[in-house]
């Protein structure tokens, strides 16, 4: 009866141990640095969220290299951090999901058909109808074709907070002067495969026609000129000045060679000028004269192209103008001019390209190369409480390219488009939470310390082991 009732209670004990561990339980980060931690930011961000967000990981089992399962670790941690700090009342907040896309075909197809994301391996961030994709790309930073450090906790809170947000990010672009259109399937003058990625990322896209008595909407996070073919009406460029000088707005161009766009004004606000001239490489280096491709492949350090740096990447274009700091444009200390995209340095911009069948540097005219084709603008609104204020941005392509239907999914085109949207969106720039450094450690010993590990860790175990055992017969007998 006696040991019925230890049983019994035994039992009982486990069962109450168990149940008070799943429903009160807490956890601590034993690490030296902290690494298992959240930020006090994070932590913050963290609870203004009062909508539930959801997670799914997409990934195949069937990868077994070492690489890929370290990335799954990576994430599996950060979000388990991220779901156990979202607790409000007994359940949390963010709950991840991981789907096996060899295994759980039936739910995979499921994401693809609510969400239109991809069938790979892939991150989605959700929060209603809201969503926002990820790759695991973004979640590190890169050195040498090297990962160096993890930024899933910026990432993720990024998302977060944007899915989770009331109002979404809104693009605006022009129309009224023979721009690319949004709606266009044709190949060479489409943007539909542009289009479809900036929805995929919770983005509003909207035209703007400047023609009009109104101004630039006042929730416009983004304005976009897709390669005019014609030029803007002074009063149009007005409008876009005051956007971007008293609303802090964020402007992307893309100009072709020979297009008279009418947008100087508004460039020399922010120290850039397009000379009407055309790059050319006579090496072959950059340009491929049978197809018209024009490669870039030489990056200035950014936040735009460190991932292009980082891993190598070329980008597909066509033939560029031009666009490089106003040598005439005043000083201005609250402005940071950077060119991101330059080409070869055998190449030129030449001046006569509508007159001359035949082009020959002409040191008197010509600009001789690298010449910046691509190239960033931005301003400080100010200094408060010892916080920069971030103000307007502005990024000039020399070719429109870049986001066309037949040139936007190759090379590396799709990573620079989505870097400068994030870039000029603020997206993960708001976040100051520092990156953490993947380490790695070795132990190097030879087989007879390896067998000396062995037999330390053994003897202990075997002589509490032998002990018990020596006092249940001593006892029994």
């Amino acid at each position: 009866m006696n040991y019925t009732l230890q049983f019994i209670l035994c039992i009982t004990l486990a069962f109450s141990i168990n149940y008070l561990s799943n429903e009160k339980f807490w956890r601590m980060d034993l690490t030296s640095d902290r690494s298992h931690s959240l930020s006090p930011e994070t932590l913050a961000y963290l609870n203004q969220v009062n909508t539930p967000i959801e997670v799914f990981v997409a990934f195949a089992s069937s990868n077994k290299k070492i690489e890929a399962e370290n990335v799954m670790n990576d994430i599996r941690s950060i979000l388990e951090e991220f779901s156990y700090q979202s607790h409000k009342g007994n359940k949390p907040l963010i709950t991840a999901q991981f789907i096996d896309t060899y295994k759980e075909n039936n739910k995979m197809q499921e994401l693809v058909a609510q969400y239109g994301i991809s069938r790979g391996n892939t991150i989605l961030v959700t929060c209603g109808d809201r969503f926002r994709e990820i790759t695991d790309q973004e979640l590190y930073s890169f050195k040498k074709g090297h990962r160096a450090a993890f930024k899933g906790e910026e990432v993720f809170l990024s998302a977060i907070l944007d899915v989770s947000s009331d109002k979404a990010k809104k693009v605006y672009f022009t129309v009224g002067h023979g721009e690319l259109m949004i709606d266009d399937v044709e190949p060479q003058f489409g943007l539909t495969q542009f289009k479809q990625f900036l929805v995929k990322r919770n983005i509003i896209l909207k035209e703007l026609d400047l023609s009009t008595n109104e101004p630039v909407p006042e929730d416009a996070d983004l304005v976009i000129i897709p390669s005019p073919q014609g030029a803007f009406l002074p009063f149009e460029v007005e409008k876009l000045r005051k956007y971007t000088d008293i609303n802090n707005g964020r402007v992307i161009i893309f100009i072709e060679p020979g297009r008279k766009h009418g947008l100087e004004e508004l460039m020399f606000d922010w120290g850039i000028v397009s000379d009407d001239m055309v790059v050319v490489d006579p090496t072959g280096e950059d340009y491929r004269p049978a197809t018209e491709d024009f490669i870039v492949r030489r990056f200035a350090p950014h936040q735009i192209t460190q991932f292009l740096i980082d891993y190598e990447m070329t980008l597909l274009t066509g033939l560029h103008r031009p666009v490089r700091q106003d040598p005439g444009s005043p000083d201005d200390s609250s402005r940071i001019i950077t060119p991101i995209l330059t080409s070869s340095p055998t190449s030129w911009a030449e001046r006569n390209y509508r007159t001359e069948e035949t082009y020959t540097f002409n040191p008197q005219v010509d600009l001789q190369g690298p010449i910046p084709i691509g190239i960033v603008s931005e301003k400080n609104a100010g200094n408060h409480i010892g916080i920069n204020i971030p103000g307007g941005r502005l990024v000039v392509f020399g070719n429109s390219k870049y986001i066309s239907n037949h040139r936007f999914l190759v090379y590396g085109n799709q990573l620079l488009m989505a870097n400068t949207i994030n870039w000029c969106l603020d997206r993960n720039n708001l976040l100051s939470i520092p990156p953490r450094r993947i380490k790695q450690h070795q132990l190097v010993i030879t087989n007879q310390e390896f067998g000396k590990i062995i037999a330390y860790f053994s003897v202990i175990p075997f002589t509490f082991l032998s002990i018990g055992f020596a006092m249940y017969f001593i006892r029994k007998n």
